[in-house]
């Protein structure tokens, strides 16, 4: 659950940020790493991708051979 988000402009980039309450996000973070083992073998799977938009983030994580979207 995103309590409030905001995009800003900076060095040429859009930024969004986002405040999200603790529990929430603790939870998601600990549902997609218990899924993925942390042994991948290519290395630029190694970590969790988040997506952020108005109302949701999304957490994507993934090897070789499953990806899980929380």
């Amino acid at each position: 659950m995103i309590l409030n988000s905001c995009i800003f402009k900076e060095r040429g980039f859009l930024w969004k940020s986002f405040i999200i309450q603790h529990e929430y996000f603790n939870k998601a973070i600990s549902d997609v790493m218990r899924i993925i083992s942390n042994k991948n073998i290519i290395p630029i799977l190694s970590g969790i991708k988040i997506n952020a938009f108005d109302n949701k983030i999304e957490l994507i994580d993934s090897n070789s051979k499953i990806i899980v979207i929380r």
